[in-house]
C-alpha cells in the first residue's frame, strides 16, 4: 500500500510539472525555458507548502495540497493540450536531428532514471541527516526538532530536504532521488538554451550540453539525495533568467531570478556566494544597456504576476523563519557557533590560497589505488608545518580520488579539467557583458568557498554549480574545437566513455558486483590486496555479478546492511522488536534513517549521547534517576557506536538485557522492574 501511495505522489509531481510547462510554453517561452522554470516553480511550491503545514501544525492534512495540485494541473493540461502536442513534436524533432548521438546518451539517462525510481537512498550523509531529519520531523510532527542525533539535522537549511516528505510520509524510500534527477535535466536544458541563443549554433549547443551532462560528479549526484545539485540547478535558472533580462528585458524572468536565488539559499547556505554578486551585476548591466527608468519599470509591481510574488514572499518568509529560529536557539543565524566554526576555514587568506591549490590538485583525480598516496606524501613534504591549515579539524588530508566512481571522492573528469576550468578562468579576460558577468560570479563563488569553508575530502560536490555553469564559457572559448569534425568527435567520445563508466561503475549503485568478482579473482587467479583485506574483515556484497543493483530493489534492507552497516543488525532489529514497542535510539552523527523507516508499527525517539526531550523537559540518559523515568517510556534501547554508553548499560545489567549486537550496534531490552540503582 505504501508503494502505491508513493507512485500516486510521483504521478502527481509529473502531472504538476507538465501542467506548468504547458502554461509557460503557451505564454511564449521555449521548451528549455518552460521546463527549467517549471521545475523551479514546482520544487519551490512543494518546499514552501510543506514548511507552511509543518509550521502551523497541520501537516497530517497535507493531502489537501495534493488534491488541489491534481485539480489545477488537470485543468491546465486540458486547456493547453495543443501546447503539449507541440512540446512532444519538438522533442521528437530534436531527437531525429542526430538519432545515434541522442540514443547513446539517452540510454544512460534512462538507466539513471530507473535507479532513481527503484533504488533506496545510500549516501551516508543523507542517512545521517538529509532524509533522516525529515523522518524525525514526521515522528515529532514538528519542523523544529527537540530530539536529534546530529547538529546537521537542525542547523542546515532544509528547503531541499523537506521535499522528501512527499514520499517519506508514506514510509516508503522509493523515488527519493527524483528531485536530483529533475535538477540534472535543468542543468542540461538551461545550458542548451543559453548557448544556442548566444552562439546561434544548434549543433554547438547540443554537444556542449551533452558534455556537461557527462561530468562524473554531476552524473553521480543525479541519483543522489544530497542538495548540491539542487543549488546547481538554481544557478542555471538564475543564468537563464539573467540572459532574458539583459537581452529581452523580460519582467517575468526577473521574478524567476529572485525565486531561484531564494530557493537556492534554502537549499544550501553557501548559495549567497553566487546569488548576491550575480543579482547585483545583472542590475548594473541592465542599467548600462537600458536606463534607470527601464529598471524601475522592470521591478515595478504588476498585479498580473501576483502568484509569482506570493511564491517569492513565501520563500523569503520561511528563510527568515529558519534563520530566526537559529538565532533564538543559538544566538546566531547560522546555527550552533562551535558547529559553524568547525566547518569554517579558520586560517583566512592563507587557508583560502592553500585550499584553492588543494582543490586544483584534486581535480587531477589521481586514484589512491594507482599510487595516489605518493601525491599525499609529496603534499606533506611541500606543506611541512602548513598541511593542516584550512583543513577541518580531525579530517585527514587526502588529495586522491578512487579508481571507481564515488559520489564523495569523484570530481568532474578530464573534460571538467581540460574544458570547464580553463574556460571559466579565461572568460573574464576575453569576453564581455553577460558572459563576463557569469564568469566573474563563478570565480567569486570558487574563491568564497576556498575562503569560508574548511577543506574536507568530499567538498567536490560543492563545486557542482561551478562546473554546471561552465557550458556557455566552453562554447565561447572552445567553439572551434567542437566544430572541427575530428576534435569534436574525440571530445564526444571521451564524454560518452566518462558517462558510461560513471553510471555503470558507481560504487554505491554498481551494474556489476565489483567486490564479489574481485573476491573470485583474488581466490582463484591472483591476490589483490584491496579485496583480500575486505574479505578478511568479512565484508559481503550480495546480488548477481551482472545487474547487481537490481537485486536491492526488492531487498532494500539488505542494501543498507551491505553498503552501510556490514552486519545483520537490521535483520535482528526486525526480528526482536515486537509491534507497538517503544525504542530509544542513541547515536551521534550515525546513519539512522533505515531504522526510522523500516518499522512504522513502533515508536522511535532519538537521543544524542547526552539527553532526550520527553514531556516538556530534557533528561540526561546517563543519570540513574533520569534512567528510571526512561524505563517507563521505552521497551528497548538501540545504541549506535556509543561505547561509553554501552559500558554504562552493561554495568547496570539489572536494568537492561543485551539482546542483539552487530558491530558497533547494540540492542538492549529494558527491564520494567522497579529496581534501585547504585
Amino acid at each position: 500500500m505504501n508503494i502505491i501511495k508513493s507512485i500516486i505522489t510521483l504521478l502527481e509531481i509529473f502531472l504538476f510539472i507538465f501542467a506548468i510547462v504547458s502554461y509557460f510554453k503557451r505564454k511564449y517561452y521555449s521548451i528549455p525555458e518552460s521546463w527549467c522554470f517549471a521545475i523551479i516553480v514546482v520544487l519551490a511550491f512543494y518546499s514552501v507548502t510543506i514548511q507552511l503545514f509543518f509550521w502551523i501544525g497541520i501537516i497530517h492534512i497535507y493531502y489537501i495540497v495534493d488534491i488541489m495540485v491534481f485539480i489545477v494541473s488537470t485543468h491546465l493540461l486540458i486547456n493547453n493540450i495543443s501546447v503539449l502536442k507541440i512540446f512532444c513534436e519538438d522533442s521528437v524533432s530534436i531527437f531525429r536531428s542526430d538519432k545515434l548521438l541522442f540514443t547513446l546518451y539517452g540510454i544512460v539517462y534512462v538507466y539513471l532514471f530507473l535507479q532513481v525510481l527503484l533504488l533506496p537512498p545510500i549516501n551516508v550523509d543523507s542517512l545521517v541527516y538529509n532524509i533522516a531529519r525529515v523522518m524525525l520531523m514526521i515522528k515529532e510532527n514538528s519542523i523544529l526538532l527537540r530530539n536529534y542525533t546530529a547538529l546537521h539535522q537542525v542547523n542546515f537549511v532544509w528547503g531541499y530536504d523537506i521535499l522528501y516528505y512527499l514520499f517519506l510520509r508514506h514510509y516508503c524510500d522509493f523515488f527519493l532521488s527524483i528531485f536530483s534527477y529533475l535538477c540534472y535535466t535543468v542543468i542540461i536544458l538551461s545550458n542548451y538554451y543559453i548557448i544556442i541563443n548566444l552562439s546561434n549554433n544548434k549543433k554547438l549547443a547540443i554537444l556542449i550540453s551533452l558534455v556537461i551532462s557527462s561530468l562524473p560528479e554531476l552524473v553521480l549526484q543525479a541519483t543522489s539525495t544530497k542538495p548540491d545539485i539542487g543549488a546547481a540547478a538554481c544557478t542555471m535558472v538564475m543564468f537563464l533568467s539573467g540572459y532574458n533580462i539583459i537581452f529581452k528585458n523580460d519582467k517575468y524572468s526577473l521574478l524567476f531570478l529572485i525565486a531561484a536565488s531564494l530557493l537556492g539559499i534554502s537549499f544550501k547556505s553557501y548559495f549567497p556566494a553566487i546569488a548576491v554578486p550575480f543579482l547585483l551585476l545583472i542590475i548594473v548591466s541592465f542599467v548600462r544597456k537600458y536606463s534607470i527608468k527601464d529598471l524601475i519599470e522592470l521591478i515595478k509591481f504588476d498585479k498580473n504576476y501576483y502568484l509569482a510574488y506570493l511564491l517569492i514572499f513565501s520563500l523569503m518568509s520561511f528563510l527568515l523563519l529558519f534563520f530566526y529560529q537559529n538565532y533564538t536557539r543559538y544566538g546566531t543565524v547560522l546555527g550552533e557557533p562551535q558547529f559553524v566554526q568547525y566547518h569554517r576555514n579558520g586560517d583566512g587568506v592563507k587557508g583560502a590560497a592553500i585550499n584553492s591549490i588543494r582543490y586544483l590538485v584534486q581535480m587531477l583525480e589521481y586514484p589512491k589505488e594507482l599510487g595516489g598516496n605518493r601525491l599525499n606524501k609529496l603534499n606533506d613534504y611541500l606543506s611541512k608545518d602548513n598541511k593542516h591549515i584550512g583543513v577541518r579539524k580531525g579530517d585527514s588530508l587526502d588529495l586522491t580520488t578512487r579508481i571507481l566512481p564515488n559520489e564523495d571522492f569523484s570530481w568532474y573528469g578530464i573534460l571538467g579539467l581540460a574544458l570547464s576550468l580553463p574556460a571559466v578562468l579565461l572568460s573574464p579576460f576575453i569576453s564581455s557583458g553577460y558572459l563576463r558577468i557569469t564568469a566573474i560570479c563563478l570565480l567569486t563563488y570558487f574563491i568564497s568557498i576556498c575562503y569560508f569553508v574548511a577543506w574536507m575530502p568530499w567538498n567536490g560536490r560543492v563545486f557542482s554549480l561551478f562546473f554546471a555553469g561552465s557550458g556557455v564559457h566552453i562554447a565561447y572559448c572552445f567553439d572551434r574545437i567542437f566544430l572541427k569534425k575530428k576534435l569534436g568527435a574525440l571530445i564526444i567520445s571521451i564524454s560518452l566513455v566518462s558517462l558510461y563508466f560513471t553510471a555503470l561503475l558507481n560504487t554505491s549503485k554498481p551494474f556489476i558486483n565489483i567486490y564479489e568478482i574481485g573476491y573470485y579473482i583474488n581466490e582463484n587467479i591472483i591476490m589483490v590486496g584491496k579485496f583480500e583485506s575486505k574479505k578478511k574483515y568479512g565484508f559481503t556484497f550480495p546480488g548477481p555479478y551482472i545487474f547487481n543493483w537490481t537485486y536491492f530493489v526488492m531487498n532494500r534492507m539488505e542494501y543498507y546492511s551491505s553498503m552501510i552497516y556490514q552486519n545483520n543488525i537490521l535483520e535482528k532489529y526486525n526480528q526482536i522488536i515486537e509491534k507497538g514497542a517503544k525504542v530509544l535510539l542513541v547515536a551521534k552523527n550515525e546513519p539512522i534513517f533505515p531504522f526510522l523507516i523500516e518499522r512504522k508499527d513502533i515508536r522511535i525517539v532519538v537521543a544524542n549521547p547526552d539527553k532526550v526531550y520527553l514531556d516538556g523537559k530534557y533528561l540526561d540518559i546517563k543519570k540513574p534517576d533520569d534512567f528510571r523515568i526512561l524505563q517507563k517510556y521505552f521497551n528497548y534501547i538501540l545504541s549506535i557506536n556509543e561505547k561509553k554508553y554501552d559500558k554504562l548499560l552493561r554495568e547496570n545489567s539489572r536494568l537492561v538485557y543485551h539482546v542483539a549486537t552487530g558491530g558497533d550496534y547494540n540492542l538492549y531490552q529494558i527491564s520494567k522492574k522497579n529496581i534501585k540503582t547504585n
